[in-house]
């Protein structure tokens, strides 16, 4: 049974994406060595389709053996993962282009607790994304709850990390999480960049702050649309 959070990211998940988009997931499903649970498009082309960009696709795979390449590929998916490739793909005589990061389940599923530190998949995937591939429905549901659990992880460093108070709004809070989290990746961006990761998704970051603090068990009052965590609970 779904709870809250994960209803509220089905709609998001299963949005429409373009044709060509859906083509090129699919393709990159068939390429792998076993079908994938899913494949997830995320990034600056599903906020903003470019003719010239770069799609971003995810692909989480069953197992660490299901990573495309031969057995020094796999060795370095499990030692510094994710492995990235580049593809193409041609749809209705245009060419589209890809960067395809791959992780097993299990990999997924360590990086994106509330312990882990690695921020580049609990900060990328509490963002606006879509399940453009899946294998099957228990799939879907298991993929579902990777991007839930990623949600719940950033929405408490979002709240942990904020400067304690009387509250502030829901964006606020994930634009000061995107703030730390770029710095801490050493990114090239400008601090104007984690308020473009907001723009146009304001009514998704509002919607799932308290949903994910209420699945993480984390108390918080809400007053004249301004959010704060209770002191006891932090």
């Amino acid at each position: 049974m779904l709870d809250a959070l994960e209803k509220a990211l089905v709609p998001e998940l299963t949005a429409p994406v373009s044709v060509a988009v859906r083509s090129f997931a699919a393709s990159v499903a068939r390429g792998m060595p076993a079908p994938p649970l899913g494949v997830l498009f995320y990034g600056s082309m599903l906020r903003k389709a470019d003719p010239d960009g770069i799609l971003d696709f995810y692909v989480v795979t069953e197992t660490g053996r299901d990573v495309p390449g031969g057995a020094a590929i796999r060795v370095a998916n499990c030692l510094l993962p994710p492995n990235v490739f580049y593809s193409e793909h041609r749809y209705e005589g245009q060419v589209y282009r890809a960067k395809i990061a791959v992780l097993s389940r299990k990999q997924f599923m360590a990086r994106t607790g509330p312990r882990s530190t690695d921020t580049t998949l609990w900060a990328r995937f509490c963002q606006p994304v879509r399940l453009v591939w899946v294998r099957d429905v228990d799939a879907a549901d298991y993929v579902l709850n990777l991007i839930a659990r990623c949600v719940t992880t950033a929405a408490f460093w979002a709240g942990a990390l904020a400067v304690p108070g009387p509250g502030q709004p829901a964006v606020a809070y994930w634009d000061g999480l995107f703030a730390r989290t770029y710095g801490s990746e050493l990114r090239v961006e400008s601090s104007a960049r984690s308020k473009r990761l907001i723009e146009g998704a304001e009514e998704h970051f509002a919607q799932i702050l308290p949903l994910a603090w209420h699945r993480a068990g984390l108390g918080f009052t809400y007053k004249d649309t301004h959010y704060a965590l209770s002191l006891s609970e932090r």
